[in-house]
């Protein structure tokens, strides 16, 4: 991801980020004005599984802040994956972690080309992009 701090090179622009809750409902979040962190992964990740207590760590850091949104996202093919996904929250005890939905096919924004992957949007833009521990080290520039 670019160089060791997940400084982005990204030139996207998101103003409004329109992701699907566990019940199938679109849900968006205006960009402007907020930081939006967002934990990408996969339910074939293992690792993706290993990262969510930091991921949880942020999302109770930053609750009840409301410049800065923690959500995980993951990246589905069709519906049926979001059940599934759902499922093995439960079996892996995170059904606690902020997690929305986004089809592959309007993911194309963020690059994606492994899991995890973390992404920090400031203000429209895409500020950072590589692993939640590299954001954890940095958190002061990007949050």
């Amino acid at each position: 991801y670019n160089n060791f701090t997940g400084k982005s090179n990204n030139q996207n622009q998101i103003d409004t980020l329109e992701l699907i809750n566990k019940k199938g409902e679109y849900v968006s979040f205006k960009t402007t004005n907020r930081t939006i962190v967002i934990e990408f992964w996969n339910k074939n990740c293992s690792l993706c599984f290993k990262k969510f207590p930091l991921v949880k760590k942020f999302q109770e850091k930053y609750r009840n802040n409301d410049n800065v949104t923690v959500v995980a996202v993951n990246i589905f093919k069709d519906n049926r994956e979001i059940e599934l996904s759902e499922r093995l929250l439960k079996e892996t005890n995170n059904e606690d972690i902020v997690n929305y939905y986004l089809a592959k096919n309007k993911s194309e924004k963020f690059s994606i080309i492994g899991y995890p992957k973390t992404v920090v949007i400031k203000n429209g833009k895409i500020i950072f992009e590589g692993h939640i521990e590299i954001l954890e080290i940095f958190e002061n520039l990007y949050l």
